[in-house]
């Protein structure tokens, strides 16, 4: 009896849960159509490095992990290693193999949490390999743990991803405090990190009981790279879990006198770096500040936001706080125009310094600055948005180190910004130094220029033309006078 192709493929996806990693590899060969229900278009392992490239949308981690472990004297990996390892501690030992698969289960679910590079983990062939990897990585100082402490590390993250809340206290009570809330270089991972992502209430409440930090180390003190709790409980995106957190640290805090102020700040800061405005609102109902706190929040925000080149979390923030959020000013920080002009990314830039030109901000900047923001632009060789400020209202006379912005548009050679500052305004006579200076435009003159070039065989793109003449022939023709 003939099967309908259509009834194949779903039998084939329905069985892919039964196969291990060797059969799915044999099974996809028999024909084209069990290779495309078997094999994903995203699952690129013909050549094992390009497995590693595409490895978070690789839907068959577990199983390959498990092909890892039972291929381990054929191909001997670093979690191999560390399992043959684990399984000849002596208490593993003594287990029988029923025993021994759950544990080595547990580890494999673990593993797929780690934040380390899949190919250290599972390309690399031998325990030296890998820890002259952490050496490039981390420090020159750092070494792997032991196989029992990175199996503690793994339980741990097993029963924190299970929501076994029992199992987690029985390895408190066995001492294992320090596994469960410190970086673990062997496995690439902090456990704790897990339970603030997707931790259950039993389980949160077990770990506030022992005393979990509000913020930990994800790589090593090597490289201070402290997390904030809430700041990835927040980015995870779950509502309950968030607010289970925040519910039990309060609780913890008022117990001790203190509260979660710079921890929600850092959770606002860091869902808003993503784009997840819709997490905001919740941990605002846990933010019992004033409103000059709220303010500073908010102004902090969009500046980090501009600085980022968060088009959108800009916007919100503007729909939300109004056009006052890009206008507060203070002496010891930069503007957010100053921000844009220099610390947003290029490719974001002229889009956001439009924006905030469009929501008030003024184009001349703080008036104690050393530079206005045309100036600085012009400095730096940055065009469009130099004529993005003129067009926003920018004072085209404004006086610098530098000479007026005319006088830096003129030395740069760029006729276009010459001809806009002319345009809005700009004087095209001024001093500087002692000299006095006229922009020009004279078509006499520069008629024959053009044709004196031409005979010389120069174009009007031809460099050579500038550098040596000392004036630009463009659209709109410039030259500069001294007298």
């Amino acid at each position: 009896m003939r099967v309908p192709l259509e009834i194949l493929e779903i039998i084939l996806r329905e069985a892919v849960e039964t196969l291990s990693y060797r059969d799915i590899l044999r099974f996809r060969l028999v024909n084209r159509t069990f290779n495309e229900a078997l094999w994903p278009k995203n699952a690129h392992l013909d050549n094992k490095r390009t497995l590693f490239t595409s490895w978070r949308t690789f839907p068959y981690k577990q199983k390959y992990i498990w092909y890892l472990i039972e291929e381990h004297k054929k191909r001997p990996s670093f979690f191999s290693s560390l399992i043959e390892r684990i399984l000849d501690l002596p208490h593993i030992a003594l287990m029988s193999d029923e025993e021994q698969h759950i544990i080595i289960d547990k580890m494999v679910g673990a593993v797929m949490g780690s934040r380390d590079d899949p190919e250290v983990l599972f390309g690399l062939r031998s325990d030296r390999d890998y820890a002259r990897k952490l050496r490039r990585t981390y420090t020159s100082n750092e070494r792997l743990e032991s196989a029992k402490d990175a199996l503690a590390a793994g339980l741990a993250v097993s029963a924190i991803r299970r929501g076994d809340h029992e199992e987690l206290q029985a390895m408190f009570d066995q001492g294992a405090r320090s596994k469960i809330f410190n970086w673990n270089y062997t496995l690439g991972m902090v456990p704790i990190d897990m339970a603030y992502k997707v931790g259950t209430r039993e389980v949160i409440r077990t770990l506030v009981k022992n005393g979990c930090p509000n913020r930990y180390e994800t790589c090593s003190s090597w490289c201070h790279d402290s997390t904030c709790g809430l700041a990835v409980a927040a980015r995870h995106g779950n509502q309950e879990v968030l607010e289970t957190w925040i519910t039990l640290l309060s609780e913890r805090a008022n117990q001790l006198g203190k509260n979660l102020f710079s921890e929600l700040r850092a959770a606002v800061l860091g869902v808003l770096r993503i784009g997840k405005t819709e997490m905001v609102p919740i941990l605002e109902k846990y933010m019992n500040w004033s409103q000059s706190d709220m303010d500073l929040l908010w102004v902090f925000c969009f500046n980090d936001a501009v600085r980022n080149g968060m088009l959108e979390v800009v916007q919100w923030l503007l729909r939300r706080e109004g056009s006052s959020v890009a206008t507060r000013t203070s002496p010891r920080h930069k503007t957010p125009l100053s921000i844009a002009l220099h610390d947003c990314p290029s490719e974001k830039r002229l889009a956001m310094i439009q924006l905030l030109l469009d929501n008030g901000v003024d184009p001349n900047g703080d008036p104690g600055a050393s530079q206005t923001p045309i100036q600085r632009a012009i400095g730096d060789g940055e065009v469009e948005a130099a004529m993005l400020l003129l067009k926003g209202g920018a004072n085209p006379n404004a006086v610098g180190r530098r000479g007026p912005p005319l006088r830096t548009a003129t030395r740069l050679g760029n006729t276009r910004l010459v001809k806009c500052l002319l345009e809005h305004g700009a004087r095209s006579s001024y001093q500087f130094k002692g000299m006095k200076y006229v922009v020009r435009q004279d078509a006499r003159v520069l008629g024959n220029i053009e044709r004196l070039l031409e005979e010389l065989g120069m174009t009007e793109e031809d460099p050579a033309a500038t550098q040596e003449l000392g004036y630009f022939v463009l659209a709109q023709k410039c030259n500069v006078q001294y007298r």
